[in-house]
């Protein structure tokens, strides 16, 4: 689970413990499955700065925190939130908003990680075993 949560080349390794009963949430959960979160945040995506933007709120205390690791100014993020927001239906900064939003974030890269994908260092790909995709 941690190596498809990989975003290289901005977060080339995943370290499982970082994310606690999330891991074992996150592999419990059913890839074909609706997920109104991660669904709304494929129309986030259509931003260029959207993923770097929604990983920084989600990874970061504060708007300007997360303005500061993305090196925009803090008034650009909060134009940046405002669109979220709008996109999302929800505060993703508000209570359980921030929650939510992580969990669409995680659940959004699980579903377009394609470290699975990539050639193995002998030139052929990787295929997951029988009965072990998804986890």
């Amino acid at each position: 689970m941690a190596l498809r949560l990989c975003a290289a080349p901005r977060e080339p390794m995943v370290a499982a413990d970082a994310y606690g009963g999330l891991v074992e949430l996150l592999a419990d959960a059913d890839d074909d499955a609706r997920h109104d979160y991660a669904d709304n945040l494929d129309a986030v995506a259509q931003h260029p700065w959207a993923l770097e933007t929604v990983a920084a709120l989600v990874t970061t205390q504060t708007v300007r925190e997360a303005a500061r690791s993305l090196n925009v100014h803090h008034s650009t993020l909060q134009a940046r939130c405002d669109i979220i927001r709008a996109d999302l239906g929800f505060d993703p900064l508000q209570g359980f908003g921030r929650t939510r939003l992580g969990t669409a974030f995680l659940m959004h890269r699980l579903r377009r990680s394609t470290v699975l994908d990539l050639p193995t260092p002998g030139g052929g790909t990787t295929q997951p075993t029988p009965g072990t995709a998804g986890r």
